[in-house]
């Protein structure tokens, strides 16, 4: 829904949907050079994927640039957390990602 939402106000975006591979993944962000990869978390022990994810990106002297934003349940009840994947910004929805300073 909340690409949805971006998409109808204007962004533009690519939904990748749940469980996409990381170097499925890595390799749209490498084609596409988005300037915010938005990545949900639902259940808690897909943070460490995310971290992975995330520290790819930060390595990647092409890619280091991107604003990493995470969202999620699985964040929700520990505060802080969000910070231990390298994330950029946390959003709890998308009134809060559209209110963020990506530029």
């Amino acid at each position: 829904m909340i690409s949805d939402i971006l998409e109808h106000e204007g962004w533009e975006v690519r939904y990748l949907g749940a469980n996409t591979p990381k170097d499925e993944l890595i390799d749209l962000v490498r084609s596409f050079k988005p300037q915010v990869l938005a990545m949900s978390v639902t259940m808690s022990f897909n943070i460490l994927k995310a971290k992975e994810i995330i520290e790819n990106i930060r390595s990647d002297k092409d890619l280091n640039k991107i604003k990493v934003v995470v969202g999620g349940r699985a964040f929700i009840d520990t505060d802080k957390l969000w910070k231990t994947t390298g994330a950029d910004y946390f959003a709890t929805n998308v009134h809060e990602l559209k209110l963020l300073h990506l530029d």
